[in-house]
């Protein structure tokens, strides 16, 4: 007996229909060519890695809510480590501590 490949048989046309999808795709590729994209006009973006540890370029957010502000600041920023610090205020014009 000789032996041959499964692989080659065709059952039920499922190879067929793989060659077929396969063939389309390869026509399909050669239709639209080769997608090459110009080069960037704009230089290389480069952060310095202490500036992009402080998030912000001062090192320091402010948010403001009805009675209270929140300061967040980059670490080591402060000369005491201080990250955060909440001001509560008495009024919402925030003009009283």
């Amino acid at each position: 007996m000789l032996d041959v490949p499964t692989d080659d048989l065709v059952e039920d046309g499922e190879n067929e229909d793989e060659h077929k999808e396969e063939n389309e795709q390869n026509v399909n590729s050669k239709e639209l060519g080769d997608l090459d994209m110009p080069p960037s006009w704009s230089p290389k973006l480069e952060i310095d890695a202490q500036k992009w540890a402080l998030g912000t370029p001062m090192g320091e957010i402010s948010k403001f809510y009805r009675r209270c502000r929140v300061d967040f600041y980059g670490p080591y920023v402060q000369p005491d480590g201080l990250v955060e610090r909440c001001a509560f205020y008495e009024d919402y014009k925030r003009l009283r501590v």
